[in-house]
């Protein structure tokens, strides 16, 4: 007889636990299964090829670059955070980078980060400055200038601006022109210099058009003029090309003496220059040097024709202290007029530096160009050849103080005795005629001459004008 089985278990309507187990374990089998084939497919390049071993996974590279030390250390400066940004540039100037230098100077200049100390920001920013950076040699300009934690010398000022401003430094242009209008260096020269200097920075910061424009309201139009054309013609570069091609040129003054065509000025206008060229009443001249005497600073030229009777050399007493004198010549070539200028003053003394006896001092305002040109009285006869202006950054960097017109001409008697011993006869005249200094200029106007000395052969024919740097004052 059959057996019937016996009833299952009451399970409430749910599957027995094995079950679940059951499914659990297949589930996850096919979960992982489903994560390596996912794994596979969106990365097959990764995926380990048969007996390779698996790399580790790299970690994902930002695209944007990484800021330097130096902008971390300006971002630190930027936050108020002066400590860590002055620890960081001084790390990084140790190691020669001058805006490092540049930024730790000013830092230490201002007490920013570390207590305020002078010496320190000083050695920094003159290294920064030596190598070029034009923010920090205007600083030691500033230093100089106004003696803040250095020696006061407007010489030391004027050489750090020069170097700013020929990198297009627009502050350094500002400072140099402020200084020769705010301080009159260079006489009516010093103007035209403090506008150059004044367009030049307009050009390159429109803040400094009133400064432009306060200066130029003391010119005259035509002054206006030639300064902005020359402006114009300015591009950037080293100070060190500039004073080459300063080296290449030279102009002075002569003037005819005797009846043989001879010319006297200066030794210095014309030593060491292969090429020499005179402009006179429109006409130019190839001039050959007869003698030159350096101790004296005077040179006897020749013609290659001759032209009218020259100067005639004052005969009789020797002029005065308080004695009208006139002077006539051919300052800042180029710049200021093509033409001679006349300025007039007065004898102030009959000696030189030191009390030197082969000089007159006299008032006349004078420029660079007017050396070797003729010192007249007031009958128009010539009294000492124009050589030299006291330089006024030298004397101030000493008194605190800007001498203005104090000039300094040879005398006659230095002067006779080297016409002779060169064989030009002279011509002598009594000063007994009382001449307006517009009459003299007028008489003089064939008998002096603009003399170009250059070691370039294209300037025997060709006009010649001044570099902006030869607005700057001796010594400057």
């Amino acid at each position: 007889m059959a057996t019937l089985a016996k009833p299952r278990a009451e399970t409430n309507g749910r599957a027995p636990r094995p079950f679940w187990a059951a499914l659990a374990l297949s589930l996850g089998l096919a979960c992982l299964a489903a994560v390596a084939f996912a794994q596979t497919q969106a990365a097959p390049e990764t995926a380990p090829k048969a007996g390779e071993t698996a790399q580790p996974v790299q970690p994902v590279q930002s695209g944007a670059p990484q800021p330097s030390a130096l902008d971390q250390a300006e971002a630190s400066a930027r936050r108020g955070e002066h400590k860590t940004a002055l620890a960081a540039y001084l790390a990084l100037a140790k190691d020669n980078n001058a805006q490092a230098q540049l930024k730790a100077g000013l830092m230490l200049d201002e007490g920013l980060g570390a207590p305020k100390d002078c010496a320190a920001a000083g050695e920094w920013l003159k290294k920064a400055a030596e190598q070029g950076l034009a923010q920090a040699q205007n600083a030691m300009g500033d230093r100089s200038r106004f003696g803040r934690c250095a020696v006061k010398s407007y010489k030391e000022a004027m050489r750090w601006y020069l170097k700013a401003a020929y990198q297009n430094n627009s502050m350094a242009m500002r400072n140099l022109a402020s200084m020769f209008n705010s301080y009159s260096l260079g006489g009516r020269g010093g103007k035209i210099a403090a506008y150059f200097w004044a367009v030049l920075a307009a050009k390159a910061d429109p803040e400094a058009a009133d400064l432009r424009d306060r200066i130029m309201a003391a010119l005259l139009p035509f002054q206006v003029e030639q300064v902005q054309a020359k402006a114009a013609e300015w591009v950037p570069g080293k100070e060190s090309e500039a004073i080459d091609d300063l080296q290449q040129k030279k102009t002075g003054t002569g003037f005819v003496v005797g009846v043989k065509g001879y010319v006297l000025t200066n030794a210095h206008v014309v030593r060491g220059f292969k090429f020499l060229k005179g402009e006179m009443s429109g006409k130019e001249y190839a001039l050959t040097p007869v003698k030159i005497d350096d101790e004296a600073d005077l040179a006897l030229l020749k013609m290659d024709a001759a032209g009218a009777d020259g100067l005639r050399l004052r005969a009789g007493p020797g002029p005065r202290p308080g004695e009208p004198v006139v002077a006539i010549g051919f300052p800042l070539r180029g710049l200021l007029s093509l033409d001679p200028t006349v300025t007039t003053g007065a004898i102030s003394a009959l000696s030189g530096i030191k009390n030197d006896k082969r000089f007159l001092q006299f008032t006349a305002p004078v420029q660079p160009g007017n050396s070797g040109g003729p010192l007249l009285d007031q009958s128009g006869n010539v009294i000492g050849v124009v050589t030299l202006k006291l330089n006024a950054l030298a004397v101030a960097d000493v008194t605190g103080d800007i001498p203005q017109n104090v000039n300094f001409a040879l005398t006659l008697e230095q002067i006779r005795p080297f016409l002779e011993s060169g064989g030009a006869g002279a011509l002598s005249a009594p000063s007994a005629a009382t001449l307006k200094a517009s009459e003299i200029f007028e008489r003089s106007l064939n008998k002096v001459m603009c003399i170009t000395a250059s070691n370039e052969e294209s300037d025997r024919k060709s006009k010649s004008g001044p570099s902006p740097k030869d607005v700057m004052p001796e010594g400057g």
